[in-house]
């Protein structure tokens, strides 16, 4: 059995995306509106189908994000110290309420496997933190190594729905990968040898794209 991966923790100092919103906010509707101009190379990962069933919206499906973010480590010098914008409109980061709230789901036929239980504070203080304030949402920001990617999402006694990080990326930068909640799509930012790598990762669903390209084309 794999060992269970560590857990972010949420940030209150914005310093570490005060970058971006220079650099997001090209043509709604296309790459450029989800991620850093300043890289040489963009990708498309294609959410997984079930059986009979559309790929699933807001969240790519567990395996394939751990497949991602091996590939990932690859290509940053610092895995250890990764970014993690996620939407502060999930239901399951506020109280339960008599309402209708927005939760993260497993993937189409996905059954997840329910993780160790978190360390006292994991996610604590995410509902007053700050927010990373970007041209279609606000985020909340946690910090941690690359593999805490995996360990985001809705839980409780019994149960884990993991949830993609809505934008994160590593301290140096070196690469950016944003999950829109209403896309089957997760798309990905980084060196031309990056986007070459995520081509040839079995497993993977992958397109090269440029930053005009419509979303989810």
């Amino acid at each position: 059995m794999s060992p269970s991966p560590p857990f972010p923790v949420v940030v209150r100092d914005l310093a570490p995306a005060a970058w971006l919103p220079a650099e997001i906010g090209g043509a709604e509707g296309t790459v450029a509106a989800l991620l850093p101009r300043r890289y040489a190379a963009y990708a498309r990962v294609a959410h997984p189908a079930g059986p009979g069933e559309e790929p699933w919206p807001g969240s790519l499906d567990a395996r394939e994000l751990g497949t991602l973010c091996a590939v990932l480590a690859r290509r940053t010098r610092t895995p250890e110290r990764v970014w993690f914008c996620l939407w502060d409109g999930w239901g399951w980061l506020r109280p339960a309420s008599g309402g209708r709230v927005l939760r993260a789901e497993g993937g189409p036929g996905e059954t997840p496997p329910v993780p160790a239980a978190p360390p006292a504070g994991y996610l604590a203080g995410a509902l007053d933190a700050p927010r990373v304030r970007l041209p279609a949402r606000d985020h909340v920001l946690l910090g941690g190594p690359l593999d805490a990617a995996t360990a985001i999402g809705d839980r409780g006694d019994g149960y884990f729905f993991p949830q993609s990080p809505n934008l994160f990326w590593p301290d140096d930068r070196a690469w950016c990968v944003a999950t829109e909640i209403d896309l089957a799509a997760t798309y990905v930012g980084g060196p031309a040898a990056l986007v070459d790598d995520l081509l040839g990762t079995p497993g993977l669903d992958v397109t090269r794209v440029v930053p005009g390209d419509p979303l989810d084309g």
